[in-house]
């Protein structure tokens, strides 16, 4: 997220220093605009000044000439052009009035509009004195009257004023040139300003950039290569998990059937006894008691099928089932010697409880060995997960409490081993006892299975996480070039 703020920052920066070097551009230009405008300005006007001030000097011109003409001819066409002659001064003054800025072209101006003043009066009065008739007193003012050298101040003061328009003129012309000059000047730098700093920007953020992200790149690269060495050591680990539970699943199964063999025999050793039914009663509660506890731990054995991390606990809680039933097979080989004994004592009438107690005592002996195998394989499962066994303590106190019920189930059948008639509750127990050693197989059995499925799903997932992630590798390394 800090890397992506940056990343943005960054563009933004790029962006806003041509936007910034435009503003500052288009200032520059709008302020020598602002100059050339005002320039411009001066250089029109003073052209203006400049040809309404040749006009003045024409209009004075034309104004002696038309006196002259109406003086001489009493032209009427030369009086009416003398009127328009002044209207047009009146015209043209009152312009220059107005458009005359310069103070010593105001000073000017008005010392010719007073020398125009004086000739149009002069001229005003000599056109009088001919309207009324008196062309000789006419001629003869107009001989005594300095109109001449009014025209030739008029004149002096028109150049002069020509002159410094002119000035004015080249100086307002100067500064136009100047100003177009700076709008070019301004143009070209704010371009190549705007060029540079947006290259040399556009190099500092990418390489800001590209430097960020090959750092991460090079993180991922890293964290996957990590992952991937890890991910094979947990696929080898649950490849022999997996291996191991199908090799313990394989085995209970043996020792199921031989539970259930056991179990055939029981059967028939208490079908052999039935008279001794009364003396079953005492025993039959201990039985109760027993396949509570079994039932107990049936349930917590049920629990491996919903902890599937739990490997640990799971196999301990084996391990206590295949000890119980190694105890139980000792305690069934104790009990079928036992009755080996009763059956000898009672002579010919024990002779089928002494077969029966030898086929007792081989299948005991046969599912201890199984027992011991089951033990030996789940060591190793054991050695393998030994990280992962936290929850065992339940599954030993409920070992012990069966364990110690079937310490009493012996006691009782000690007790009851002194008379012949409780052969039959010895058989019964033997044959409760074998029934419920092949449930809790069958359950063992089934908790194995699942655990299998759970290691064989595990070691797919791992399989899968590390195509991911060698996928990400190639990913990382192709952005990598792109970089």
């Amino acid at each position: 997220m800090i890397i992506s703020k940056k990343i943005r920052f960054r563009i933004l920066f790029g962006y806003s220093v041509p936007l910034i070097l435009f503003i500052i551009t288009s200032a520059a230009v709008y302020f020598s605009l602002k100059l050339y405008e005002k320039a411009h300005i001066q250089t029109t006007q003073g052209i203006a000044i400049f040809d309404k001030s040749k006009e003045m000097d024409i209009i004075a011109a034309n104004l002696q000439m038309y006196v002259r003409g109406y003086i001489l001819y009493k032209n009427e066409k030369s009086k009416s052009n003398y009127e328009d002659t002044k209207k047009k001064y009146e015209e043209v003054s009152q312009f220059l009035s107005v458009i005359v800025k310069d103070e010593n072209q105001k000073i000017l101006h008005k010392k010719i509009l007073e020398k125009t003043g004086q000739l149009i009066e002069q001229s005003d009065k000599l056109i009088s004195l001919i309207d009324k008739d008196m062309s000789a007193r006419a001629i003869n003012e107009f001989r005594n009257r300095d109109l001449i050298n009014l025209d030739v101040e008029i004149t002096k003061l028109n150049n002069e004023f020509d002159e410094r328009e002119k000035l004015l003129l080249n100086m307002a012309q100067t500064e136009q040139d100047n100003a177009l000059g700076l709008i070019g000047f301004s143009l070209m730098i704010g371009v190549a300003l705007t060029l540079i700093l947006s290259l040399s920007s556009a190099l500092l953020i990418t390489k800001g950039i590209t430097d960020n992200i090959g750092e991460a790149i090079n993180a991922v690269s890293t964290s996957a290569a990590e992952i991937t060495a890890t991910s094979n050591q947990q696929e080898k680990m649950a490849t022999q998990q997996a291996t191991m539970v199908n090799e313990t699943a394989t085995t209970m199964q043996e020792l199921g059937a031989s539970s259930r063999q056991t179990s055939e025999q029981a059967s028939s050793s208490a079908e052999s006894s039935q008279k001794s039914v009364s003396a079953t009663e005492q025993g039959a509660i201990i039985v109760k008691q027993t396949t509570d506890a079994m039932d107990t731990l049936g349930v917590k054995v049920g629990l491996i099928a919903a902890q599937v991390l739990n490997l640990g606990e799971q196999t301990a809680q084996i391990g206590n089932l295949s000890n119980m039933i190694k105890e139980l097979s000792g305690e069934i080989n104790m009990l079928a010697l036992n009755a080996a004994v009763e059956a000898a004592r009672a002579g010919e009438h024990g002779k089928g409880f002494a077969v029966v107690a030898g086929e007792v005592r081989k299948l005991a002996g046969e599912s201890k060995k199984s027992a011991e195998q089951a033990n030996a394989i789940i060591s190793e499962i054991q050695k393998a997960t030994n990280a992962t066994i936290i929850r065992t303590e339940e599954g030993t106190k409920v070992v012990e409490t069966v364990t110690e019920l079937v310490r009493n189930v012996g006691v009782i059948f000690t007790t009851l081993s002194d008379a012949a008639n409780n052969t039959y509750e010895s058989s019964q127990q033997v044959f409760l006892n074998a029934q419920q050693q092949a449930s809790a197989i069958g359950q063992v059995v089934e908790a194995v299975n699942t655990l299998n499925s759970g290691a064989l799903e595990t070691a797919n997932g791992i399989i899968q996480t590390k195509a991911g992630v060698e996928q990400l590798k190639v990913i990382a390394m192709n952005l990598k070039q792109i970089l």
